[in-house]
């Protein structure tokens, strides 16, 4: 039984040893599954985490680079003072390395940070500060600091420029694309931050900030997305102005002639409005007295109207919230009033005449104050000074008003007039002397009628009555000076045909007159042909229907043209030399050919159209020259072409009579060319009307030369002598002008 006890106390030992055992075993190989797991993590930290070797690998490499950009700025720096032989300035410094290759642009790169230092963004991205020693123009020294990277937005400059009661903040920013701009400000000591509201861009201006107060100003830029994701902030301290003193000046004041002044106002302070007050002169004794509601606005360098005699301008500065000291001007008028205007109804009267003044008043100043304006009549022609008791004749009620005296006794009169003006101003003015004299009774004019002759002159005379008149002479004048004038001892001369009336009036004011009407005939062609018009021209060969081509008005004198062709001409022929020498020889041929129809009585040329008007005989001395082949046999033996016929042809054209019922040449010449060679000939019109050209002469590259010959009318152009008179007809074709000697 104990033995069995035994052999069973055993095997439940062995089996508890077993569990024992295998539990032993499983606890062993979580443990060593979990020392392995932390071996592996921190393994992993150790290459990777924060403080990992590959993260001390990547930043030892990034201070490399940054040691290495900052051995370059050094190196400059040496450069630099070496090159401004132990000094140098930030700028020669910056252009130095902007040399090298360190930054990219000196003013993009560098910012100025307002205290000494600079910050430099060099092209790997780093940004160094920078600063000069022991000043920026005369450094012996530049201190170097890696300051970090240009990832994200970075505020370059802030600026601001204020007013008594506002703030303008300009931001200048780099890798701030799209980003958003907040500000926000404080009066120095105050605890919370008030935002702008509304604004988002690079400028914002703050208003309604007290005046003369330190404002501590934050600006932040934001960046969403992208690259430059982040934010930027700085902050900077503004002070508002204090209202300017002795900031305003007036102009002298400028009397407008009605009574009222202006004045120019003007301020040395921008950014301010000018208001001003008009007031009563002594009216008040401390301008705060003035009411607010009073004050109006006007421009920097305007004009304030309306100011009268006595009268004080007031004028501030003013913010919206705040007005500055006060300046004023007074206006007062020191000056007399100008010479009065009066105007007499005559100054040469006889007895019993009854002379009318019309008296106004002139002061450029205050005004007259015409109830205190007086006048008397007498003969002295100076001056009786400015006591009003002088002044016997009246008082005046209006200005402009009339006063009239009966003239009964021989002599000459003055009217003096006493001008008062508002400010008490006085001034005498003495009109012009008025005399009594005997007047003209009767004009008579001889003849009283006459005819005459373009270029005619006629003497009249003149017969005044009484013989006893104070003034018996007359001025001549002509109620048409174009047809016929007259001189100042009553020479007329014809000019126009036409009626005038040549009269004679006497100076002396009673309007005494006389006439003479002279008629002026006329039939000179120079005063009766215009373009246009039909005229009979009697040629040596007969009687031919002509128009004017041009009249009097041209520069060409008058010139007529046939309507029909007298004869017709050849030109050219089959025979080349023969066309050749006709086409040469064609503006004189056709000249010499309407020589024959000139009546040397009426004309002194005939000339063929198209000829030039102004020498009909001119050619073109040049000849054709030509570097073509088919050419070089012919060069220098075919005259140029020409455009005489262009001033005939214009005019008749715009005449309508370019058209008559037969060809007809001009006298002008024409080169034209083929697509196988060129061709020579002479101006002519169809009998419908279109211009075209003869072609005379051919030359070709690939076939032989050829010629041709035309005949066509001559029309001739007749130059009218000056002086031909017009004898008849109404210049109508079917009632044209006849011509006579």
């Amino acid at each position: 039984m104990k033995d069995i006890e035994k052999r069973m106390l055993t095997k439940n030992e062995m089996l508890h040893k077993a569990k024992l055992e295998k539990g032993i075993t499983l606890v062993a190989l979580v443990i060593t599954i979990v020392v392995i797991i932390i071996l592996a993590m921190i393994t992993i930290n150790f290459l990777f985490g924060e403080n990992g070797l590959i993260i001390k690998a990547q930043e030892a490499k990034k201070m490399s680079e940054i040691e290495e950009v900052r051995e370059k700025l050094e190196m400059a720096t040496g450069t630099a003072i070496i090159d401004g032989k132990g000094k140098t300035t930030i700028d020669d410094y910056f252009e130095l390395i902007e040399r090298e290759g360190i930054i990219g642009n000196k003013d993009s790169d560098t910012l100025d940070n307002g205290d000494g230092t600079y910050d430099v963004t060099t092209n790997e991205g780093f940004i160094f500060q920078v600063m000069p020693v022991p000043e920026k123009d005369n450094a012996d020294d530049i201190l170097i600091d890696y300051i970090g990277e240009t990832n994200g937005p970075r505020i370059k400059n802030v600026t601001a420029t204020t007013t008594t009661n506002s703030a303008t903040i300009e931001v200048e920013a780099v890798n701030a694309e799209n980003a958003v701009y907040k500000y926000e400000y404080k009066k120095e000591g105050e605890d919370s931050w008030q935002t702008v509201e509304g604004e988002t861009g690079s400028t914002c201006t703050i208003n309604n900030l007290e005046e003369n107060e330190i404002y501590n100003i934050r600006v932040t830029v934001e960046v969403a997305s992208g690259g430059n994701k982040g934010t930027a902030t700085r902050e900077i301290n503004v002070r508002t102005g204090e209202m300017p003193t002795g900031a305003i000046t007036f102009e002298q004041a400028i009397w407008q002639g009605d009574g009222t002044a202006s004045v120019v106002v003007h301020s040395s302070q921008e950014g301010y409005t000018i208001q001003y007050q008009i007031v009563a002169t002594g009216s008040v004794t401390d301008p705060e007295e003035l009411e607010e509601a009073n004050w109006k606005p006007v421009a920097n360098g305007g004009q304030i109207t309306g100011i009268q005699h006595n009268q004080t301008v007031y004028a501030r500065l003013w913010d919206g919230h705040n007005g500055s000291s006060y300046a004023s001007a007074d206006i007062k008028d020191t000056e007399v009033p100008q010479e009065a205007n009066i105007q007499l109804s005559s100054t040469n009267v006889t007895t019993g005449t009854t002379v009318t003044a019309t008296v106004t008043h002139v002061d450029s100043e205050s005004g007259p104050e015409i109830t205190q304006c007086r006048y008397v009549w007498n003969t002295s022609s100076g001056k009786i000074g400015t006591d009003a008791s002088s002044y016997t004749g009246g008082a005046f009620s209006s200005n402009g008003q009339q006063i009239s005296r009966n003239m009964s006794s021989r002599g000459t009169y003055y009217l003096h007039v006493l001008t008062v003006d508002k400010a008490g101003n006085k001034w005498e003015t003495v009109s012009s002397g008025i005399t009594l004299r005997q007047l003209v009774t009767s004009v008579s004019v001889s003849p009283s009628s006459v005819t005459l002759e373009e270029g005619e002159t006629q003497q009249l005379s003149v017969t005044v009555s009484p013989s006893n008149a104070s003034n018996k002479t007359v001025t001549w004048s002509s109620s048409n000076s174009n047809i016929a004038s007259v001189s100042s001892s009553g020479l007329v001369t014809a000019k126009a045909e036409g009626t005038v009336t040549i009269t004679a009036t006497a100076k002396d004011g009673s309007g005494k007159k006389d006439t003479c009407s002279v008629t002026v005939e006329t039939s000179k062609i120079e005063y009766i042909l215009k373009a246009g018009d039909w005229v009979t021209y009697p040629s040596s060969q007969g009687n031919i229907d002509c128009v004017v081509l041009y009249d009097s008005s041209s520069s060409y004198g008058v010139e007529i043209i046939a309507m029909e062709t007298v004869e017709d001409v050849t030109l050219g022929s089959s025979d080349f030399t023969t066309s050749m020498n006709s086409y040469n020889n064609a503006i004189s041929t056709l000249n010499n050919a309407t020589s024959k129809y000139n009546n040397a009585t009426y004309s002194s040329r005939a000339r063929c159209v198209g000829s030039d008007p102004s020498n009909p005989t001119s050619d073109n001395p040049g000849y054709v020259t030509s570097n073509d082949g088919y050419m070089s046999s012919y060069n220098g033996q075919f005259k140029k072409t020409d455009t005489h016929h262009t001033t005939d042809w214009d005019k008749m054209n715009s005449l309508g009579i370019h058209k008559i019922d037969d060809h007809y040449w001009l006298a002008s010449r024409y080169v034209g060319s083929m697509s196988n060679g060129c061709y020579f000939g002479i101006r002519f019109v169809y009998s419908y009307g279109t211009l075209d050209d003869g072609r005379l002469c051919r030359v070709y590259t690939d076939a032989p030369r050829s010629s041709y010959g035309y005949s066509y009318g001559l029309r001739p152009v007749f130059k009218l002598k000056s002086g031909i008179k017009v004898t008849g007809g109404s210049g109508t074709e079917s009632s044209p002008y006849t011509l006579g000697a």
